[in-house]
């Protein structure tokens, strides 16, 4: 848990942009914090890269002094595949969730490619130039769960920060938006069990555009080239990798 002595106000985090960001000391988590140590203190940032931050690991602080984050963009966007299952995966039915917690699909009127790139951006993947979208109804088990949350999106440019939009709609789940952010390749690590995990160990599997998906072979293979799919995957703060 953070002391508030020192609090970075906004920084990107797995590449996602944040734009707003408040905290608070909030000791109400007392549950959860009372069964945690504090560990940080004095943490002072120059600028809005966690680089440019220090810190001191010891503390003269309670948990009533305990920082609370609200990240807060006004909405976030997510792909699920045909389960409804979120995932890092490139393509999928678009999601989107309001910072009061409504969330749902996204209809297709007014729709283009360059508010595909922007959301495909948004939602971190840099190199989304080769974006591409489509109206679809053919994940109904999972769209029908779901209310139509947003409508009319019209961005001017490849920033989010360019799009305006409705809450009110006029469509039906047919119209709802898929998005193919759509990298040549990307990559993932899954454990023995064949599960794709957000850890930093695990037998590295690569996608590509066109769905086929398998493991990679050790020809030439490199610590550079280590490094360069960690950072890939959202490693971002890599020296070593093995």
């Amino acid at each position: 848990l953070y002391c508030r002595r020192g609090i970075l106000r906004s920084k990107q985090w797995y590449q996602r942009r944040v734009r707003d960001a408040s905290w608070e000391s909030d000791g109400s988590f007392m549950e959860e914090q009372s069964s945690l140590p504090i560990v940080m203190d004095d943490l002072s940032c120059s600028g809005y890269d966690f680089a440019s931050c220090s810190f001191s690991r010891e503390h003269n602080c309670g948990h009533s002094e305990d920082v609370v984050i609200n990240c807060n963009p006004e909405v976030t966007f997510s792909l699920v595949d045909w389960e409804g299952r979120t995932h890092s995966l490139n393509y999928g039915l678009l999601i989107a969730t309001y910072r009061d917690g409504e969330s749902g699909t996204v209809c297709d009127d007014g729709f283009t490619t360059t508010n595909a790139i922007a959301i495909c951006q948004e939602m971190g993947f840099e190199d989304s130039e080769y974006a591409s979208w489509e109206s679809d109804g053919s994940f109904m088990e999972e769209q029908s769960s779901l209310p139509i949350v947003m409508d009319d999106l019209s961005c001017s440019g490849y920033d989010f920060a360019s799009c305006s939009f409705s809450r009110e709609h006029n469509c039906g789940h047919s119209e709802d938006v898929v998005i193919n952010c759509n990298p040549e390749v990307t990559f993932s690590l899954v454990d023995w069990e064949g599960r794709t995990h957000s850890l930093n160990y695990g037998l590295l599997i690569a996608t590509y555009r066109d769905g086929e998906s398998g493991t990679v072979c050790d020809d030439g293979f490199t610590t550079t080239n280590a490094i360069a799919i960690c950072r890939e995957m959202g490693f971002e703060d890599l020296e070593e990798a093995s």
